[in-house]
């Protein structure tokens, strides 16, 4: 593999290798990305009372292989748009962007599923993946579908998706205000939690 003149991989050198698709020029090259991977994860990993930092260390290996394939995407976009370009010659620079990215992608979903915890009090709601996956489990996520009213749409955008009352309101505008966003949010979460008590009582819970 090439390497510029600060001794970092080229970034078009590695642009070539991730579209000629070498599974051996490839594998030396995530293995190359391997070697700075406890840098990488140094440099985004912190104190957080709320994420235990074995949880963080699992995120940002699952964010390391995210981001290589999202580079792996990059490349394929590259080539076929040429407005799309990398303003730097040090890939592993470019990388680390990625993964950063993707690493608190994870970590924001990880602290929407503490919070919905917090607030539903209830933990068949989740589901066993805690960092990947949605906060809530299947059998909750098919309850809110079900529920009448957009009501189920409105609790994903609203603790999933982490969307703020005012994107609410013009996702549904001439339906919910800004003001009106807050209630209409409170009064389908009870709607919610009572449905899903409904549920648990037919499954003998």
């Amino acid at each position: 593999m090439k390497k510029n003149d600060g001794g970092n991989l080229d970034t078009n050198d590695v642009l070539g290798i991730l579209l000629k698709g070498d599974r051996k020029e490839e594998e030396k090259l995530y293995n190359w990305l391997s070697g700075g991977k406890k840098h990488f994860i140094a440099g985004v990993v912190r104190k957080i009372s709320r994420v235990p930092l074995n949880t963080q260390l699992l995120m940002a290996e699952e964010a390391f292989n995210d981001a290589y394939i999202e580079a792996q995407r990059n490349a394929h976009k590259m080539a076929k748009d040429s407005s799309l370009v990398i303003k730097t010659e040090n890939f592993e620079r470019y990388f680390y962007g990625i993964f950063k990215n993707c690493y608190y992608r994870l970590l924001f979903k990880e602290l929407r599923r503490l919070m919905i915890q917090e607030i539903f009090k209830d933990t068949q709601l989740f589901g066993d993946n805690k960092t990947a996956n949605e906060a809530f489990s299947d059998l909750a996520l098919k309850a809110m579908v079900g529920m009448s009213g957009g009501c189920g749409q409105l609790l994903r955008w609203y603790y999933l998706d982490g969307f703020g009352y005012d994107r609410i309101a013009a996702l549904r505008q001439g339906e919910i205000s800004e003001s009106s966003a807050p209630k209409m949010v409170s009064r389908c979460k009870q709607k919610f939690i009572d449905h899903w008590k409904q549920i648990m009582e037919g499954y003998g819970a």
